[in-house]
C-alpha cells in the first residue's frame, strides 16, 4: 500500500482504492450471519403466593409483591420481598389492610400503590412502600389520596409525575371510568393529587399504560382495557404528551392493537418500544413501536404466562403463572440484548484494510514532515479542497453521522434548516475572520486574543478550547463505540482502543498533513457509505423513492418549519437564529477549524475551503435526512425487523449489520470508524497545537525547532493516550451524569470565547478585563436559561455569544485600562496594518 501511494498522487489514490473495494466486495463475500436472540430467560427463583390483584415494584434495591387476591378469592395484606441476589422471599411484612386490583409504580422513594379494593369497596388510598436494605425492613408512608376511589386502574411514571388512568369508583357499577390524575412526586410536603383531561375514548376497566420516547421527550400511553369489569374489550389506544401548550392538542390517537390486552403489563425498552407481557398465549409478547406506530407479535415471553413483569435494575423480571391451583409461581429474569455469533472474518479484514490505509497515509506524510512547521501547519502546501474536506470531517463526527439520520427517523426536518441556517454568516468568516488570521501569521486562534486585548484572554480561551477537546475526544470515541459494540460483538473498550491507537500513530507520523488527507479518505468513506445505504434503503423498500416520499408525506415526516412563535420547540425563528449563531462558532473560535485555514499556500484558497463547506452543506444535509425518512418508511414496513433494545441514535448501523452483505457491512462500519476517527484525530492535533503555542512556546520562547517538533510529537502521544484512556474510563464506570455536568460547564463557555473573538474584530472600545467579564457574564445567563425555562436548547448558544458582545462592550466602557495600539487588529484598522 505505502508504495501505491509513492507511485500516484494522494488523491488519485484514496478514490482509487476506495472504488476497488466497493467494486469487489460485493462478490468477495457473503451474507451477514445475524443472529437475533435478545431475550434469554432464566429461572429466577420461586414465589409461593398469589400475584393475581398484587401490587408489584422496587425499592431499596428489593423486588416487592404487596396485596392481592388468594386462589381462594379473598384480599390478602402479605407483603413479600426478595432482596438483589437472594433465592428467598420475606414473608414477615404486612400492609394496614388487605388490598387488591390496584395500580403501582416504582419511584426514587419507593413502591406506590395507588387505590383498589379491600372486599367490595374501592379505595382512594396511596401509599408508598419502603425497604430499608441495612435494617432489613420495610416502612410505609400515607401519601395524598386519590380524588375518588379507584380500583382496576393502571399507573406510569413520567418526570417525577405519577400519572393513574382509568379504574371503577364502585364495584357496583362495574363501568369504566375516564379517570386521568396526575402527582408531582418532586414537589416535597406539598403533592395533591390533579384532575387532566382525560382521552378521547370511553371510560376502561384494567388498561395497560406505559411511558416512553414519543419524538423528543417521553409521553403516557394508555391501550385497550374493558368497557366494564368482564365486558366488552377495547383495542384502541391513545398518546398524552404532557409538555404540549395546546391541551386540545396533548391527546393523539394511535393505531388499533386488534387483539385483548386487559390487565397485561406495559414495559418500555430501548427508547422507541413498549412490550406487553401477559398474554394469554404462552410466550407470547405484543410489541408496539412509537416511532412508526405499528403493533406485531413476538415470541419473546418466558416459557409461562405472565402476571406481572416490570424492570428490576437491568433486568426484565416477569412472574410466571403456571395455571395450575396450588402451584408456586416461577420468577423469571432476562437482561435483553442484542447478541451476534462475531462480526466474521470477511468484515474484519475489510475493516482492517481500511485501517492499515489510514497508517500507511500518515507513514507516507512522515517523509515530509521536517520540521515543526510541516508537523503544525504541512508547510502551507494543502490545497484548498483537501483542507475543506479536513474542516467538514472535523466537524461531522461519527455521533452527526448516526444522530442525524436517527433524529429524523424519529421526527421530522425541522432541523434541517438550522443545518444551513449559517451559510450568510459563513460569508462573514470568510471575507473578514480568515484575512485576519492569515494577515496576522499566527499559528492558533488565540493568539489572536493576546495581540488584540491581553495574555489572560488568550490562556482563558485556549485553556476552555484544550479542556473541552479532552471531554469531546472521550464522547467521540465512546458513544460510537458504544453502538458498533451492541450491534458487531466487538468489546467497547477495543473500539475505543482501535480508534484512538490508529489515530496516534498516523497523528504522529505525519502531523497535520496526515490527519487532512485521512479526513479526506474519511470523508470519501462517509458520503459513499451514505449514499450507497440510501440506495439499499430505497430498494429495500416496495415502490422505492415513490413510496418513501408518499408514506413521508403523509406521515408528515418532511416538514421543515414550525410557524409557531413558542420558544421552546423548534420554530423557524428559533432555529434560524440559534442554527445560524451556533453554526459559526467553531468556525470562528475552534483551532482545529482555524488551523485549516493556516495550512493552505495563500489566504485565496484559504477562503475557497470554506466556499466548498457552503457548496456541499445542503445536498449533505439532504442526504442525512433523507436517510432517515428513508429508515422510518423502510421499518412502518417491515415492524418485526426492528430491534427493541437499540437506541434510536443506532438505527443507521443497525440497518448495515442487518441488511448488508459481509465485507461490504465491514465497509459501512468502517465508515463509522471513519467519521469517530476524523474528529478524534483533529483533536488531538489542535489540542497539542494549542498547548504547545499558547502555553508551552508563549513562556518558553528559546526553544529550538527540532527540540520543539520532538516535544510536539510526544505531547501529541500523550494527548492521545489520556483522549483514549478517558474514553476507556467512561466505558468501566458508571459515571455518566458527573461526565454529562462536566460537559455542560464546558460547553456554556463555547458561545463567550466566540463573543470574544466577535467583539475584538468588530470593536475599537473592547478591551481585556471587559471581554473576560462578558465571556463570565454569558456562562451565568446560559446556565440560568438551562436551569430555569424550558427554553430550546438552539437558543443557548446565542445567548452565550451576543451577551458576550453586549456585556463585554458595557464592561469596557466602564473598567479603564492603558490602550493599545490596534493597527491591523480590527475591521478599522486593518488597512493600517
Amino acid at each position: 500500500m505505502c508504495l501505491i501511494l509513492k507511485g500516484f498522487s494522494i488523491k488519485r489514490t484514496i478514490i482509487f482504492i476506495w472504488v476497488v473495494v466497493c467494486l469487489i466486495s460485493p462478490f468477495a463475500f457473503g451474507q451477514n450471519d445475524i443472529k437475533e436472540d435478545l431475550f434469554k430467560w432464566s429461572n429466577y427463583t420461586e414465589l409461593d403466593r398469589s400475584v393475581e390483584g398484587a401490587f408489584v415494584g422496587i425499592s431499596g434495591g428489593a423486588l416487592i409483591v404487596a396485596g392481592g387476591m388468594s386462589e381462594e378469592g379473598r384480599n390478602i395484606d402479605t407483603i413479600s420481598v426478595l432482596q438483589e441476589g437472594a433465592s428467598k422471599w420475606d414473608h414477615s411484612f404486612k400492609l394496614e389492610k388487605p388490598i387488591a386490583f390496584g395500580s403501582a409504580v416504582t419511584v426514587d422513594g419507593g413502591m406506590v400503590i395507588i387505590g383498589g379494593r379491600t372486599g367490595g369497596t374501592c379505595l382512594a388510598d396511596v401509599t408508598l412502600i419502603k425497604w430499608d436494605p441495612a435494617q432489613k425492613n420495610i416502612e410505609t408512608e400515607s401519601l395524598p389520596d386519590l380524588p375518588s376511589p379507584c380500583a382496576y386502574s393502571s399507573a406510569a411514571v413520567i418526570d417525577k409525575k405519577i400519572y393513574v388512568a382509568g379504574g371503577v369508583y364502585s364495584l357496583e357499577s362495574k363501568a369504566g371510568e375516564k379517570n386521568f390524575w396526575v402527582l408531582d412526586w418532586s414537589v416535597e410536603g406539598q403533592m395533591q393529587w390533579l384532575p387532566l383531561e382525560s382521552w378521547p375514548g370511553g371510560g376502561r376497566v384494567s388498561p395497560v399504560t406505559a411511558a416512553q420516547l414519543s419524538e423528543e421527550y417521553d409521553s403516557f400511553y394508555i391501550f385497550g382495557g374493558c368497557e366494564t369489569m368482564g365486558g366488552q374489550v377495547l383495542t384502541d389506544g391513545y398518546r398524552y404528551d404532557w409538555l404540549e401548550k395546546d391541551e386540545a392538542k396533548r391527546w393523539k390517537k394511535i393505531a388499533d392493537i386488534g387483539m385483548d390486552v386487559t390487565g397485561m403489563s406495559g414495559v418500555k425498552t430501548g427508547q422507541s418500544h413498549i412490550l406487553l407481557f401477559g398474554s394469554r398465549k404462552k410466550s407470547e409478547v405484543i410489541v408496539y413501536h412509537t416511532i412508526t406506530n405499528t403493533w406485531i407479535t413476538k415470541s419473546w415471553g418466558p416459557e409461562r404466562t405472565s402476571s406481572k413483569t416490570l424492570w428490576w435494575g437491568n433486568k426484565i423480571i416477569s412472574i410466571g403463572d403456571s395455571g395450575t391451583r396450588g402451584e408456586p409461581h416461577l420468577v423469571f429474569g432476562v437482561k435483553p440484548e442484542y447478541t451476534r455469533d462475531g462480526f466474521g472474518s470477511a468484515n474484519y479484514i475489510v475493516l482492517g484494510g481500511y485501517l492499515c490505509i489510514l497508517v500507511c497515509i500518515g507513514y507516507y506524510f512522515s517523509k515530509k514532515t521536517k520540521s515543526s512547521n510541516d508537523f503544525l501547519l504541512a508547510g502551507k502546501r494543502i490545497p484548498w479542497w483537501a483542507a475543506g474536506t479536513s474542516i467538514l470531517a472535523t466537524a461531522f463526527s461519527a455521533i452527526s453521522f448516526m444522530s442525524t439520520p436517527g433524529k429524523v427517523y424519529a421526527t421530522n426536518w425541522l432541523y434541517f434548516m438550522a443545518s444551513i441556517a449559517g451559510i450568510p454568516l459563513m460569508l462573514v468568516v470568510i471575507y473578514v475572520f480568515i484575512p485576519f488570521y492569515r494577515r496576522l501569521n499566527i499559528t492558533t486562534a488565540y493568539e489572536y486574543l493576546e495581540l488584540r486585548f491581553n495574555l489572560w484572554v488568550r490562556l482563558f480561551g485556549s485553556g476552555v478550547f484544550i479542556l473541552f477537546q479532552f471531554g469531546r475526544m472521550a464522547v467521540v470515541l465512546l458513544l460510537p463505540a458504544m453502538a458498533l459494540s451492541a450491534l458487531t460483538g466487538i468489546g467497547v473498550q477495543t473500539c475505543i482502543l482501535t480508534m484512538g491507537v490508529f489515530c496516534i500513530i498516523y497523528t504522529i507520523m505525519g502531523g497535520i498533513e496526515a490527519v487532512i488527507w485521512n479526513d479526506f479518505l474519511q470523508t470519501v468513506v462517509l458520503f459513499g457509505t451514505a449514499i450507497w445505504i440510501l440506495i439499499i434503503v430505497f430498494t429495500s423498500i416496495e415502490g422505492g423513492v415513490n413510496t418513501v416520499i408518499t408514506m413521508g408525506m403523509a406521515d408528515n415526516k418532511f416538514q421543515f418549519v414550525d410557524w409557531s412563535w413558542d420558544y421552546t420547540v423548534a420554530a423557524l425563528w428559533i432555529v434560524i437564529i440559534g442554527g445560524s449563531l451556533t453554526g459559526v462558532q467553531g468556525m470562528i473560535s475552534d483551532q482545529a477549524t482555524i488551523q485549516r485555514y493556516m495550512t493552505t499556500p495563500d489566504l485565496k484558497q484559504a477562503q475557497k475551503s470554506l466556499w466548498l463547506q457552503i457548496w456541499i452543506l445542503i445536498p449533505m444535509n439532504i442526504l442525512f435526512f433523507m436517510l432517515g425518512t428513508a429508515f422510518y418508511v423502510y421499518y412502518k414496513t417491515n415492524p418485526g425487523q426492528l430491534n427493541p433494545v437499540i437506541d434510536t441514535d443506532a438505527i443507521l448501523p443497525w440497518f448495515v449489520v442487518q441488511k448488508m452483505p459481509a465485507g461490504i457491512c465491514g465497509l459501512m462500519i468502517a465508515g463509522i470508524f471513519a467519521a469517530s476517527m476524523s474528529s478524534l484525530d483533529s483533536s488531538i492535533h489542535a489540542t497539542m497545537t494549542a498547548i504547545m503555542n499558547d502555553f508551552y512556546h508563549r513562556f518558553k520562547p528559546g526553544i529550538s525547532d527540532k527540540s520543539y517538533f520532538r516535544l510536539a510529537r510526544w505531547t501529541t502521544l500523550i494527548i492521545g493516550v489520556i483522549g483514549t484512556g478517558l474514553g476507556l474510563l467512561l466505558s468501566v464506570y458508571n459515571i455518566p451524569s458527573l461526565w454529562d455536568f462536566f460537559m455542560k460547564i464546558l460547553g456554556l463557555l463555547g458561545g463567550g470565547v466566540t463573543g470574544i473573538f466577535v467583539l475584538g474584530v468588530f470593536s475599537k472600545r473592547a478591551n481585556g478585563p471587559g471581554a473576560f467579564v462578558g465571556a463570565i457574564v454569558s456562562v451565568v445567563l446560559v446556565f440560568a436559561a438551562q436551569t430555569y425555562t424550558h427554553m430550546h436548547f438552539f437558543l443557548y448558544g446565542a445567548i452565550g455569544l451576543v451577551s458576550a458582545i453586549v456585556v463585554g462592550y458595557l464592561a469596557s466602557l466602564i473598567i479603564p485600562t492603558n490602550k493599545k495600539d490596534l493597527t491591523g487588529l480590527t475591521i478599522y484598522t486593518v488597512e493600517k496594518g
